[in-house]
């Protein structure tokens, strides 16, 4: 779980750090669940998780936190938190890595801008899975093959595309809300949370925490009734 033993410390750490621990154990939650739905369906080449295609998987929940404090937050706040928690997906202080993270959160900016073309928020979350599978596909989960050059199409088995797009559809529609409704909570009605008393802060995680989960249980719902996997833009 997300929250696992996230409040169980004596002095709590600042606003700053609470959020980036909370980012820290959605990233490892969902990392967990795609590598445990990928060894249960398929046997040979399965990425592990825990190399560059973390990475990848980080650069994206980085990116939705972005979507998240964008506009929200001062510029100060929103620099120092996303700052914070890149600092827990760098494999190092190799300076391409920041050029691959200021990359990746253009990239996937630009096919947020694209959404304004066309489609709603499910076609918009796609475009972002393609690409984000693409990259773990290319890595091949070694971080000496993360590039910020224009990656081709990578062949792979069509079974292993399908369900690691799968996957990702499962994280939108479970892991990912709870944490938007979490941000949401937390960023609402103040452009500067770190000046939030850290008791407020917690109350607005606990209410963003309970709110993902009725998301999550409507989205189940819909889901058993209609058989369809589109999922609604969360949080807004």
């Amino acid at each position: 779980m997300i929250f696992e033993n996230l409040f169980n410390k004596p002095t709590g750490p600042n606003n700053i750090e609470l959020l980036t621990e909370i980012f820290a154990k959605a990233h490892n939650s969902i990392c967990e669940y795609l590598t445990k739905t990928l060894n249960e369906v398929l046997t040979n080449n399965v990425p592990t998780f825990k190399a560059a295609s973390r990475f990848e998987v980080g650069m994206y929940l980085l990116f939705r936190l972005d979507l998240k404090i964008c506009n929200k937050q001062e510029v100060g706040v929103r620099r120092q938190l996303l700052y914070s928690c890149t600092e827990t997906l760098l494999p190092s202080d190799d300076s391409r890595f920041v050029d691959i993270v200021n990359h990746r959160l253009k990239i996937y900016g630009d096919i947020l801008m694209n959404k304004n073309s066309g489609g709603d928020w499910a076609d918009t979350c796609q475009r972002f899975h393609v690409y984000l599978v693409n990259t773990i596909h290319y890595c091949g989960d070694r971080y000496e093959e993360i590039t910020t050059e224009t990656m081709p199409f990578v062949i792979v088995d069509a079974f292993e595309r399908f369900y690691l797009e799968q996957a990702l559809v499962a994280c939108e529609l479970s892991l990912i809300p709870m944490f938007c409704c979490v941000l949401k909570h937390v960023f609402s009605g103040n452009n500067n949370f770190t000046l939030l008393p850290q008791k407020e802060i917690v109350k607005r995680i606990m209410a963003g925490f309970q709110e993902g989960e009725l998301i999550v249980e409507e989205e189940r719902q819909q889901l058993s009734n209609s058989k369809t996997t589109v999922s609604p833009e969360e949080g807004t």
